[in-house]
């Protein structure tokens, strides 16, 4: 049976990765990681703290790349190979993951509304992981897409800073209407957008970005989006 994360803890928590760092194991709790194999077939996790190896994942059938929100423990004094950082008593959920996309319009398939949304953005290589709560009809279930448009800049200083638009789109029809606080995880490869600020500054260190949702339509059938947050989410690149 697959271990999952209490997501209601991850909430009270604030969804943010943290690592405790007082003298014995360290326990990492909340952090993104990307699923992968080395040349002997050994599993590790890439996360923003490093890479681990993860033998209590093996034979779970993970493919290169599967993305995983986690919390685990490391015990410096307890590593059963030399040179490598072994992860144990791991804990995780799977997520969903699909390519951020370079667009034209923002109008597409994926119109749903996202309704009074919280979002917690974290970076692992090229991969944009977010949690999330808003609020939604008991059971429903969503897909969601990230896109940008290149002329959807906002200019500070002189610097285009690109908005990327992270759209719904509901795959079900719920049997209750009872609406609740809805937590979800999400990642998206941001190659494609990664690339283009690289190929527009080729000498830039790091990006920011805003991320906005969709939150409706105003009285002229426009859409109407909102800012997941005032400030950017800032990007190191590599």
């Amino acid at each position: 049976m697959k271990k999952i994360i209490n997501v209601l803890a991850l909430v009270m928590v604030g969804m943010l990765a943290s690592c405790n760092t007082d003298p014995g194991p360290d326990y990492y709790n909340n952090v993104p990681a990307i699923v992968h194999y080395d040349n002997s077939q050994q599993l590790f996790i890439k996360t923003s703290y490093g890479l681990f190896a993860a033998p209590e994942l093996a034979g779970k059938y993970f493919i290169e790349g599967q993305c995983l929100w986690t919390s685990f423990i490391v015990d410096p004094d307890n590593q059963p190979s030399e040179g490598i950082t072994t992860a144990s008593s791991m804990q995780y959920i799977e997520v969903d993951h699909t390519a951020a996309e370079k667009v034209e319009s923002l109008i597409d398939s994926y119109m749903d509304p996202i309704d009074d949304a919280v979002l917690y953005a974290l970076t692992v290589g090229n991969t944009l992981f977010f949690g999330f709560e808003h609020q939604a009809p008991k059971g429903q279930i969503y897909d969601y897409e990230i896109i940008f448009n290149e002329e959807k800049v906002i200019d500070e200083d002189g610097v285009k800073t690109p908005i990327l638009y992270i759209k719904a789109l509901k795959r079900n029809v719920p049997s209750e209407t009872t609406i609740t606080t809805v937590g979800e995880f999400y990642a998206f490869d941001m190659t494609v957008l990664l690339d283009y600020m690289k190929a527009q500054n080729p000498t830039i260190g790091k990006i920011k970005l805003y991320l906005e949702y969709k939150t409706g339509v105003d009285t002229e059938g426009n859409d109407v989006y909102k800012k997941f947050h005032d400030y950017p989410v800032t990007w190191p690149l590599y």
